[in-house]
């Protein structure tokens, strides 16, 4: 059973020790070398949020924050554990309507995922999402993608 429920501290602390392997490549590629920190720095900023459960576990939290209300834009992350890519196609049915409403408070989402988090780019692509060309990450150098999806466009 798939539950999608505000995230408690128990639920950042379950996620933290489990993540996935590539989300933890991904942190550590973007500078976020504390992983406790950067989830909750994420939640802390974000004005749309949930921790998706599969039968009980933390699969993944996802949130959304702003970067520009001016210009209706947002950076939308989510982290997983391996029950992300047990359930991918559970999961997959379930976050349109999360991306729906994200796309109705900020129009344009936007962020970056490491060219090495396979998983994720494909998850994006078949989310509607479009993918740029790597470029060196501002603080690491290592590669990222820029993704993004506009209401507009979908």
């Amino acid at each position: 059973m798939v539950e999608f429920v505000q995230p408690t501290g128990a639920h950042v602390a379950e996620l933290v020790a489990n993540l996935r392997a590539p989300d933890r490549l991904e942190l550590d590629a973007s500078g976020h070398v504390d992983h406790l920190c950067a989830v909750k720095r994420s939640l802390r900023f974000s004005t749309h949020m949930a921790t998706i459960l599969v039968n009980g576990e933390v699969a993944a939290i996802f949130g959304l924050v702003p970067l520009s209300m001016t210009a209706g834009t947002g950076a939308p992350w989510l982290l997983g554990t391996d029950l992300v890519t047990e359930h991918r196609r559970a999961l997959m049915r379930e976050v349109p309507p999360y991306i729906a409403a994200m796309l109705r408070a900020y129009p344009h989402l936007k962020n970056l995922v490491h060219a090495d988090n396979d998983f994720a780019v494909r998850w994006l692509r078949r989310a509607g999402f479009l993918l740029h060309d790597p470029k060196p990450h501002p603080v690491t150098g290592a590669p990222f993608h820029l993704f993004e999806m506009r209401a507009d466009h979908v």
